[in-house]
This record gives structure tokens, C-alpha cells and sequence, in this order.
């Protein structure tokens, strides 16, 4: 059996630095269920989907995110290693990971049957499944510099996202019509990647539809 103790996505997403968009669509193209309990989001602690905790699961998804840009391995299941790092990056295979990220739980969920989630009393107090800053605790070397290259991962991937949700946003409230050329900027992909896609597609929270002004191909950008 595995555990259903609620994992509070919440504050998951506070302390990984993840913006609230990026997790919404992560959990959506994951089809991770989610509910809001007193205004906090949670979802199940075990993915039975994935065979895997859900919070290593988001952390893969989220590292394979700031790689490519997609999440072809994640949705396949097909957990091969990935790379944490920019600079002298390493990789590291999701048992690796699982290990790490389970380091970080202060306790063990209790064992449960059922699927669904686990209620939650107003006055509970859920510990936060997630990896703390550089530096806390003692792991012993090799896997201290494992985790240190993973949070440094997930620090520094984070202007580049914030900036593109950032003009995405303003491209959106603005109706500016977006070049193939920017548009791939903002997103990670390159031109040739942007120009093949159909007459719409989706990507972290926003919808882009194709618009043509003369020979040119022009993106209109929409929150949904």
C-alpha cells in the first residue's frame, strides 16, 4: 500500500520558487488531481500513475522542464537521467533523486488503502515535502553535492521563467502580436519549433494563436 497523506502544493511551490503557473500547467499535463483546502492546494503525497512520490515527480518534471523546454520523459514514464545543473552539471537518475528528496521529509506518511485524498482539519499542520536551501542538514559529500547542483538547478532556472511569465503576461493584457523569433526566446524553443506548430497550441498557462499580416506569421497571446 502506499501513503495518500496530502502533499500541500502550496507551499511546495513557495519553497522550490516554481511561479503558480508553471505548476498549474505542470500538474495539468501530468493530470495530477488537485483541491483547495482553506485556500491551500493539495494534492496526493503518491502518484499511483507514476508509481512514484509526487513531489519527485513535479521535481523531475520541473528539471526536465528547464532542460528542453518539454515534458516528453515525464508523460511517457520513461525516467531516464536527467541533468541538474548549469555549469559542471551532472546527472542524476530518479532513484538518486527519490532519494535526496525523500532526505527532506521530516516524517513518514501513514500507510493507507484508499486513493483519494486524505481530509485535512483546518488546524493541521502539514510539514512541507521539499528540498531546503544549501546547507541544511549534513549529508555525507558526494550526496551533499548532489543536492547542492540540484538546488542550484532550481535557483537559477528561475529569472529566465519569471522574466518570460513576466512578458507573456504583458504581451497578453497588451494584445501585442508576437514574432516566431521572440516567442521561441520566451519559451525555450527554437524559431523552427515555433513556426512548425499549428493554428493554436498551449504551453505553461498561455494559448498562442497563428496570425498572418501579409508574408509575415505573427503569435496573439492568451492566459486561460
Amino acid at each position: 500500500m502506499k501513503p495518500t497523506e496530502p502533499l500541500n502544493l502550496t507551499d511546495f511551490r513557495k519553497n522550490q520558487s516554481i511561479p503558480a503557473n508553471l505548476l498549474r500547467s505542470l500538474c495539468s499535463s501530468l493530470q495530477i488531481k488537485t483541491e483547495k483546502i482553506d485556500g491551500m492546494l493539495f494534492t496526493n503525497a503518491f502518484s499511483k500513475e507514476y508509481g512514484i512520490y509526487t513531489d519527485t515527480l513535479l521535481v523531475y518534471a520541473f528539471c526536465e522542464y528547464e532542460n528542453t523546454g518539454e515534458l516528453v520523459n515525464t508523460l511517457s514514464k520513461n525516467f531516464i537521467d536527467i541533468k541538474i545543473g548549469n555549469n559542471n552539471a551532472v546527472l542524476v537518475s530518479i532513484e538518486d533523486l527519490e532519494n535526496e528528496v525523500r532526505k527532506q521529509r521530516t516524517t513518514p506518511p501513514p500507510e493507507a488503502a484508499g486513493g483519494d485524498l486524505v481530509p485535512v482539519s483546518k488546524t493541521s499542520t502539514l510539514q512541507t515535502r521539499s528540498i531546503p536551501p544549501t546547507g541544511a542538514g549534513v549529508l555525507p559529500t558526494e550526496q551533499g553535492e548532489m543536492l547542492a547542483a540540484l538546488v542550484r538547478a532550481l535557483v537559477e532556472g528561475q529569472k529566465p521563467l519569471l522574466n518570460a511569465y513576466e512578458e507573456l503576461s504583458r504581451a497578453a493584457e497588451k494584445n501585442w502580436l508576437l514574432t516566431s523569433e521572440v516567442l521561441g526566446q520566451l519559451l525555450g524553443m527554437t524559431k523552427s519549433t515555433i513556426t512548425s506548430k499549428g493554428t493554436t497550441f498551449r504551453k505553461i498557462g498561455y494559448e498562442f494563436e497563428k496570425v498572418k499580416e501579409g508574408s509575415a506569421t505573427l503569435w496573439k497571446v492568451r492566459q486561460y
